[in-house]
């Protein structure tokens, strides 16, 4: 298959109602496994932007979002729907055209996370990275093996599974941790966090209930079609503004709070010095 006939079936699937159900939880999980990063200004980088269905959803979260395919039928695709709100470029997922940690964040969907893709996504980024997949440990995987059809689902060399994908990110934490610890640099443990969702089959992807039960939830086991991993590689955890109001309103409370223990007057006793 070419690419422009790859861009096309894409484009048909998701305009199916299959394929608008399955993009909808896609969606869904992606975002709330984003939810922890801050965004405003950040810098994120697709690693395989396919025909840009999912950099718009990044941008709109505010992102400074730059995409990289190596099909340049699906590259046009993604120009087509993006204009210029998104930087793209033509390039190997194994050999990306960026500097060490040029991009704060890194998402790697569209394309098998081998070693090599996952060794240049951790090579570019230097806050955190989500890796999505549609997980072949699954009904819907199961269900495309035996049936032999990739109309609801991709094929086997384009799927993976949570374990093997596990041991391959330890294995390159291991790696940098050794790389830094030869060069005297204080390392900071990656925080893993995985989700995955639609639960059931194929035949359960309708918008009705019981099967949007099974389906329109986040699961912590590695069963459902979608599934993404989260790595933070910083040790800042995210924090959205009502946090920080919250964290600053409470600041001078804590302040005379411990002051009026030390003998000194403490705007809680309502002192003229204090109002």
């Amino acid at each position: 298959m070419t690419g422009s006939d790859t861009a096309s079936a894409l484009q048909q699937w998701l305009e199916s109602p299959r394929g608008q159900f399955f993009h909808a939880r896609q969606l869904r999980l992606l975002e709330r496994m984003l939810a922890a990063w801050p965004r405003r200004g950040r810098s994120l980088l697709q690693i395989g932007c396919g025909i840009g269905q999912f950099l718009d959803v990044f941008w709109q979260a505010g992102f400074d979002v730059t995409g990289v395919e190596h099909s340049p039928a699906l590259l046009a695709a993604s120009r087509a729907r993006l204009g210029s709100r998104v930087d793209l470029h033509l390039a190997a997922f194994d050999h990306l055209p960026f500097a060490d940690r040029e991009f704060e964040y890194v998402v790697l969907t569209g394309c098998p996370p081998t070693q090599e893709h996952l060794a240049e996504a951790m090579r570019v980024a230097s806050r955190g990275a989500l890796i999505a997949f549609c997980n072949r440990w699954s009904l819907a995987g199961a269900v495309s093996l035996v049936r032999r059809r990739a109309m609801y689902f991709p094929p086997s060399a384009h799927t993976s599974c949570f374990w093997p994908v596990l041991r391959r990110l330890r294995a390159l934490a291991r790696e940098r941790a050794a790389m830094k610890a030869g060069n005297a640099v204080t390392t900071h443990p990656w925080a893993i966090t995985q989700r995955s969702m639609l639960l059931g089959p194929p035949q359960s992807w309708v918008e009705r209930k019981p099967w949007s039960l099974l389906n329109d939830w986040p699961c912590l086991l590695p069963v459902g079609a979608w599934h993404v991993i989260r790595l933070d590689l910083a040790p800042a955890a995210g924090m959205t503004p009502l946090v920080q109001l919250a964290k600053d309103k409470l600041a001078p409370l804590r302040t005379s709070s411990c002051a009026s223990f030390s003998g000194k007057p403490s705007c809680l006793t309502r002192t003229p010095s204090c109002f």
